[in-house]
């Protein structure tokens, strides 16, 4: 017997002991008066808060004990720790973690058993997350099996709930089968939209999984050999996100290779996950696309408001050095947002050259209810210097984080 099952035995009696202990005090307590006074019953109640201090103690224990444990202790162990924690309506976060464990453990050989279980804890998102990881472990020994279980049993769920149970199972289904999986996928229905939804995330839940396991080659395969559409095209976006959080550089040649007419948002995707570790070099690759890419405009922004968390003056620099068009509002709008609190002054100069007028309108308050806040005395005196009419003065004022309305035009900062 190895020294994590010797610290089990006892520490899931110990913890058993004391619930039961605690449960028969606070029967005790609730019953019928007697004659004792009140500074009895307060010593009692005392050593029953004392009690269930210890008691939760003790079972957090066991609980830890029993994770350590998993891999040597019998089913019937398994049962019994999982009683004692579901007896205990107040599980702390590390304990439910512990408890979601040997629900897993026990979804190995009875899967059904250990859902069933898993319906009894109180908390509904604890619940729920120990649900997805049984069914998940369920899938990897026998999919068909869980899914036939998932077609009856989740009926009435909610359609949330039962996507993040179905994915769940395919995600199980793809870390053994990913071929497999996604062929099975390939069949379910697209007659309405949000089957279509469905049957996308299903799907790309696959490929990710199957990227993760260090298959990439296969997924590209399997992408590449699919018909063109919403679903291929949705599968490549999943690709080259998982593919860019570790080699951005050998995903963006990914994306070149697909030719000038592929997706926009294939490649927005790429630099939403490139500006994550390195916005520079997603900034030069973004700056060699034509100036008429669609996907400019949408890239731009993300890159700009990744970046500016970081540098300031770089991200601004690049934004400058870009073509001065209406498409690039949003990018100049994520950069106002973040140099607000910063520099304030520059950011009023980058709000004004937004050629929205709406939505420049919309960026000079905020700015101005930034500006307001952390030195008054330059507002005041931006207000002072500038063209604005009284009317427009007053509401820049009287702005807060939330302002909307409409603002003076202005030229691209240079």
């Amino acid at each position: 017997m190895n020294r994590a099952r010797l610290i089990f035995l006892p520490a899931l009696w110990c913890g058993s002991l004391a619930i039961a202990f605690f449960t028969g005090s606070q029967l005790a307590d609730s019953g019928a008066p007697t004659d004792k006074s009140t500074d009895s019953q307060a010593a009692a109640r005392q050593t029953s808060d004392s009690n269930a201090s210890a008691a939760e103690l003790d079972l957090a224990q066991a609980l830890e004990s029993a994770e350590d444990a998993l891999p040597t202790v019998s089913i019937e162990e398994l049962r019994s720790t999982i009683a004692a924690a579901l007896a205990n309506p107040e599980l702390t976060p590390k304990s439910e973690e512990n408890l979601k464990a040997m629900l897993v453990q026990l979804a190995q050989s009875n899967p059904q058993e250990a859902l069933e279980l898993a319906s009894q804890i109180t908390s509904l998102r604890a619940q729920e997350s120990a649900r997805v990881a049984i069914l998940e472990t369920w899938a990897r020994t026998d999919p068909m099996a869980a899914l036939s279980w998932a077609e009856s049993a989740l009926q009435d769920e909610t359609a949330s709930v039962r996507s993040a149970q179905l994915e769940a199972i395919y995600r199980g289904y793809a870390m053994e089968n990913p071929q497999a999986a996604l062929q099975l996928a390939s069949q379910l229905a697209t007659n309405t939209s949000a089957e279509r939804r469905y049957k996308s995330r299903i799907m790309s839940e696959i490929i990710e999984t199957q990227i993760r396991n260090g298959d990439l080659e296969g997924a590209k395969l399997t992408i590449e050999q699919m018909e063109d559409g919403d679903i291929k095209t949705d599968l490549a976006r999943e690709m080259v996100s998982e593919w860019a959080r570790y080699d951005p550089a050998a995903a963006a040649e990914y994306v070149n290779s697909l030719g000038p007419d592929v997706d926009a948002r294939i490649k927005s995707t790429l630099i939403d996950r490139w500006a994550e570790s390195d916005p520079a070099a997603a900034a030069a690759w973004l700056s060699t696309l034509p100036e008429d890419d669609p996907s400019i405009s949408r890239a731009a922004s993300d890159l700009v408001r990744e970046w500016a968390r970081y540098d300031l003056t770089a991200s601004a620099e690049w934004l400058n050095s870009l073509p001065a068009s209406p498409e690039l509002d949003r990018a100049v709008a994520s950069y106002t947002f973040r140099a607000a609190q910063e520099d304030p002054a520059s950011a009023m100069t980058w709000a004004e050259s937004v050629t929205n007028e709406r939505m420049q309108g919309y960026l000079t308050q905020r700015v101005a209810a930034e500006w307001k806040e952390t030195d008054p005395e330059a507002f005041q005196a931006y207000l002072d210097n500038s063209d604005y009419s009284e009317e427009e003065k007053t509401k820049l004022m009287n702005s807060n984080r939330w302002g909307s309305g409409r603002g003076p035009g202005g030229g691209r900062p240079r």
